[in-house]
């Protein structure tokens, strides 16, 4: 009996260990989804329209607004949906997760086709 206790204690623990650490994550994931927002946020891969495969090099990016883009650069990449406020230009620093190396790459974001009048 003693030792399933301590099996149940230890697992609890474990357990919230885990959780702790998953909000964590989850309140840094917001703190910049938050940041980012009027840039777009960010969306599951499978909601991409196209990939992007950016060189180590690359130094922009082009991308029409309410689009949603996978950006990729060597072994890392995200998803992100470009519902911007406006057409322009975004540091993708800003959007980007901090591992993923964004450097100084601007990405620039025209209107969408929904933006121009209908003649």
């Amino acid at each position: 009996m003693k030792l399933r206790n301590m099996l149940v204690q230890s697992l609890t623990v474990g357990a919230l260990t885990a959780a702790l650490a998953t909000s964590a994550m989850a309140i840094d994931s917001v703190a910049h989804q938050r940041d980012a927002a009027p840039y777009g946020s960010l969306a599951a891969a499978t909601a991409a329209n196209r990939v992007i495969r950016l060189a180590p090099d690359a130094t922009y990016l082009n991308v029409q607004r309410r689009e949603t883009v996978t950006i990729q650069k060597g072994d890392k990449a995200f998803t992100w949906n470009f519902f911007t406020v406006n057409p322009g230009v975004i540091e993708l620093a800003k959007i980007a997760p901090a591992e993923f190396g964004a450097g100084r790459t601007l990405v620039y974001v025209a209107p969408s086709p929904d933006d121009l009048p209908q003649e």
